[in-house]
């Protein structure tokens, strides 16, 4: 959790621990995702192949350039691409 919550202040996302175990983010001051790190909980196994996606929505370029900016000291990436409707970084950690 810690690890996971630094990656989100390093961000610059606003957030607010509710719990030790919870962390409440928000998106234009609206409760968007709650993240549960309670070690107790007992997952199903998900017939999944074990790709992880995760998106950012930024308004335009210049946020993009400014979040790939502080990333670019601290991550391997291993491809971008431009997919007309979207941009994505791509990397395998």
């Amino acid at each position: 959790m810690k690890m996971f919550l630094n990656f989100i202040k390093y961000l610059a996302f606003p957030i607010k621990l509710k719990k030790k175990a919870f962390i409440n983010f928000f998106l234009k001051k609206k409760l968007f995702y709650i993240f549960d790190f309670r070690k107790n909980l007992t997952l199903k196994p998900l017939r999944v192949i074990g790709l992880y996606h995760f998106a950012l929505l930024v308004p335009n370029r210049k946020n993009l350039a400014g979040i790939l900016r502080k990333l670019i000291n601290n991550v391997k990436f291993e491809g971008f691409a431009d997919h007309g409707v979207s941009e994505a970084i791509r990397n395998d950690n």
